[in-house]
């Protein structure tokens, strides 16, 4: 094999790799950018050669817009969560966090008890008392620190699940909105536009347009 052969399959090879780790759309001149300085065999002519390659054999995908190619992974390698999944996790969500304020609650009804008794029993009976109420204040608070760490709650499974579930959704939720950003801005590059112009051109709205928000920290999905 010569050494251009070499280098045009080790290209290939590269630029798939890349463009599946990303995840989103690239040009080629953002392909050569990110990938040339590892490999000094990446020059334009190269990378657009690799690049017509993988697109002719459907192992990436090319979008045109007026003169721009725009170029990223092919979206049938990847799982996307139906409208269902996202349902269950939503409720998942609010299953927790309804029990974690109601333990909260009930806790802070268990300190405000044991100050009340500190202050009219006799120091026999406070001494019992405290000891009870310490132990049922240990309690409840190991299970706020579980609710609140994500490890085990009524089923160590249901948590588990659900903290995954949240976790594969929200990426693919942010990964998608910043794929479709990187191409309406590679779009308006081309056609010479201001990305909200193309927005509205395409027919596309926000988040917030839609009126939901992802809240990562929370884990849930709000509504505005």
């Amino acid at each position: 094999m010569g050494k251009r052969a070499a280098d045009e399959q080790q290209g290939e090879t590269d630029i798939l790799n890349f463009l599946n780790e990303q995840n989103r759309p690239f040009n080629c001149q953002n392909i050569v950018d990110a990938l040339s300085p590892k490999n000094k065999a990446m020059k334009k002519t190269l990378v657009q050669k690799c690049l017509d390659g993988l697109s002719s054999r459907d192992e990436i995908t090319c979008k045109e817009f007026g003169k721009v190619k725009i170029y990223l992974a092919n979206q049938a390698n990847f799982e996307i969560p139906t409208d269902e999944e996202l349902r269950e996790m939503d409720a998942s969500i609010e299953s927790l966090e309804a029990e974690r304020k109601k333990i909260s609650a009930l806790l802070s009804s268990l300190h405000a008890e044991r100050k009340t008794l500190s202050e009219a029993l006799t120091d026999s009976e406070l001494k019992k008392r405290i000891e009870g109420l310490n132990e049922e204040v240990n309690r409840m608070s190991k299970r706020v620190s579980t609710i609140e760490g994500g490890t085990e709650l009524a089923s160590k499974e249901e948590i588990q699940q659900a903290s995954k579930n949240f976790d594969k959704y929200a990426k693919v939720w942010v990964d998608r909105k910043r794929k479709c950003m990187d191409a309406v801005e590679q779009i308006g590059e081309g056609m010479e536009k201001k990305t909200l112009v193309v927005m509205e051109e395409f027919g596309l709205e926000t988040d917030e347009e839609c009126g939901v928000k992802l809240n990562k920290k929370s884990k849930k999905v709000e509504k505005l």
